[in-house]
């Protein structure tokens, strides 16, 4: 039998369980039926996000608790968020961001977020005619995209864990739902991606991440997974991306090597991986691709298309993108076949 202090501790901790209980449900019929404004916690937020900016700062128009269901559970969520420079000008915008906040951090006072969303914005990623990427346009600082806000959030990742600063507890980034605009100066081409999502982790020396993203080209969206991994060290950035049934022919642009893959009139299934310096220069692209019957129409190599059944080949482009070398180029027409391995230079 119970001790009475032990049946008085069992039945507070009951009735606490209770309470809780009916606070939890009470509190998500609340904010399901709407978000709930906690605009008091707006000025910590902004001083957690703005540090670090040098001639910058963020500010926002509500803090909000919101409801998405099971799935998301309660989020913390900053709305309209706009990064202002010292003369009052936007120089980026996002429409949401959503937090969580780091336990360590508030026993500490500090609002540090541990976990930050970046929900709907629009990005513009450039990489510039000497290799640099950038978030944003140079040009046009004032364009107010999320570029810059992404671009600091990035910096911050890649530093060192500082219990001592509001953004020293953020390990995780996540943007979705972004429209992006792909700017590549160095091939001429520009892409449009409207529906991507990304995430990147900081670990001990290294930030990995994953990018879903949809490209809008001729005859219809592409799909494609990517993995990047960035050593914090030496600057170098590793990406690797596997698809499947993507007609490279539907991918325009200006240079040769896009006008090569123009001419392979096909369903190609496979991998493709490249490492981009700490200067944003890509020395080499791998592939290993394999696709069903279509065509090769390159008339620098030969007079008019060659049809073939099934095609597999492995590679690298490179030479600073300047030539693709073939370590298996495999073509399957009826009963011929055929075999080549070498070097094409453009």
């Amino acid at each position: 039998m119970l001790k009475p202090a032990s049946r008085i501790l069992v039945r507070i901790l009951a009735a606490f369980a209770v309470s809780a209980g009916l606070l939890l449900i009470g509190a998500v019929w609340l904010i399901s039926a709407g978000p709930v404004s906690l605009g008091f916690l707006t000025p910590y937020f902004e001083n957690a996000l703005s540090a670090g900016a040098s001639g910058y700062r963020v500010e926002y128009e509500d803090t909000v608790l919101t409801w998405e269901g099971w799935e998301r559970n309660l989020d913390l969520r900053a709305k309209d968020v706009r990064i202002v420079d010292e003369a009052g000008g936007v120089i980026a915008r996002a429409p949401e961001i959503s937090l969580t906040l780091s336990a360590a951090a508030l026993i500490r006072g500090v609002v540090a977020p541990t976990y930050i969303e970046l929900l709907g914005p629009q990005l513009r990623i450039v990489r510039t005619v000497d290799g640099r990427i950038l978030f944003g346009n140079a040009e046009d600082p004032g364009e107010g995209q999320a570029g810059a806000f992404v671009q600091a959030l990035i910096g911050e990742l890649r530093k060192p864990p500082d219990p001592d600063s509001p953004t020293g507890f953020l390990t995780q980034l996540r943007i979705s739902n972004a429209v992006v605009t792909i700017d590549d100066r160095v091939t001429g081409t520009r892409w449009l991606a409207p529906d991507l999502d990304a995430e990147l982790v900081r670990h001990e020396g290294l930030l990995t991440g994953d990018l879903d993203l949809q490209l809008a080209v001729e005859g219809g969206p592409v799909r494609l997974s990517v993995a990047a991994e960035y050593a914090l060290d030496s600057g170098t950035l590793t990406l690797g991306a596997a698809f499947d049934g993507v007609d490279l022919s539907r991918f325009s642009g200006d240079g040769q090597i896009m006008a090569f893959l123009a001419g392979v009139h096909t369903s190609v299934s496979g991998t493709a991986s490249a490492v981009v310096s700490d200067t944003g220069e890509i020395s080499r692209i791998d592939f290993d691709l394999a696709s069903g019957a279509g065509t090769l129409d390159w008339p620098d190599i030969w007079k008019g298309p060659v049809a073939f059944d099934q095609m597999a080949m492995r590679g690298a482009v490179v030479d600073g993108l300047g030539a693709v070398r073939f370590d298996e180029l495999f073509v399957e027409s009826g009963e011929a076949s055929g075999e080549f391995s070498g070097l094409l230079s453009f």
